[in-house]
């Protein structure tokens, strides 16, 4: 491995992303094993290698690439981690990589503006709470690529269904709905999707508004789509989220015993994918519904 100097790349991406030996160890060496590593005094193992690129927000393919575009490949390394921080909810991190790298000359062109307008903005709503300045800059990032707002690509439907979210998240319902479909009928004309977590995230989203509209048999269509496309696909991401949406939707339409199929369907999912959280929200709902519909 030493002619590919793994250490010195995990060391130079690690120092360009401000990340110290301590936090990017974490639970797969000591640092002093990390040191090592990148002195080229010792090599990683494949799991760790794995775990190394996955925190650093880059393909395991880049430690064995000995020719590359370096700009390319840290411009793809910090959208990665900002895509990261928005899973994991760590909109501080985010804010403090935006401000530090959205006027690097590295960034220019009209994807990369709009990239980082898009994750500003979600910085904006989520930690200054506001939901109008978050609006005006997500509307503004689709104007950098898409002033007509047609024929739109993924990553715009992307910055679209941030922007249903926000008014579903402030119970604008019909706001939300109409962006939601406008999403997905951008994605249904498209030839191929590259991502389809966006696409399932998309109906996931479609679902919860439809549900809080009271239009229980829409929902319950959009979420058997939902299920359907995970089941065809072998793809759990979502998956024990739709049948939630859809026994909500049946337990709504007196169909208690078809509803509470479908939920212990989905609390199923999450014990297998260890989602405690989730499976506990279900058992509770669960409940919930379960009195309701016996005292009604």
């Amino acid at each position: 491995m030493k002619e590919y100097n793994i250490g010195e790349k995990i060391k130079e991406l690690r120092l360009s992303l401000e990340i110290s030996q301590n936090d990017l160890a974490k639970q797969i060496c000591e640092p002093q094993d990390l040191e090592k590593i990148e002195k080229g005094d010792e090599y990683p193992t494949l799991p760790q290698l794995h775990t190394l690129a996955k925190r650093l927000g880059i393909p395991i393919t880049y430690f064995f690439e000995t020719n590359w575009n370096q700009n390319v490949d840290y411009v793809n390394s910090v959208k990665t981690l900002m895509r990261n921080y928005v899973r994991d909810r760590e909109y501080k991190a985010l804010y403090e990589i935006v401000k530090r790298e959205e006027e690097m000359p590295i960034f220019e062109g009209p994807d990369n503006i709009q990239f980082f307008l898009w994750h500003k903005a979600i910085c904006y709503y989520h930690i200054n709470k506001d939901k109008d300045r978050a609006i005006e800059l997500l509307y503004k990032a689709l104007e950098t690529t898409n002033r007509e707002q047609t024929d739109l690509r993924e990553e715009e439907i992307q910055i679209l269904h941030s922007i249903a979210a926000i008014h579903y998240d402030n119970n604008e319902l019909e706001k939300a709905h109409d962006i939601f479909m406008k999403a997905l009928t951008s994605l249904e004309k498209m030839y191929k999707i590259k991502n389809r977590k966006v696409y399932l995230r998309i109906l996931y989203g479609l679902t919860q508004v439809l549900l809080k509209l009271k239009k229980y048999d829409e929902c319950l269509k959009f979420s058997n789509l939902g299920i359907g496309i995970c089941i065809s696909e072998d793809n759990l991401y979502l998956f024990g989220e739709f049948y939630y949406q859809a026994g909500n939707a049946l337990f709504k339409m007196g169909e208690v015993t078809e509803g509470y199929e479908y939920l212990s369907k989905s609390t199923s999912i999450f014990n297998v994918q260890k989602n405690d959280k989730m499976e506990e929200i279900v058992k509770e709902e669960t409940f919930k519904l379960l009195n309701t519909s016996s005292s009604s």
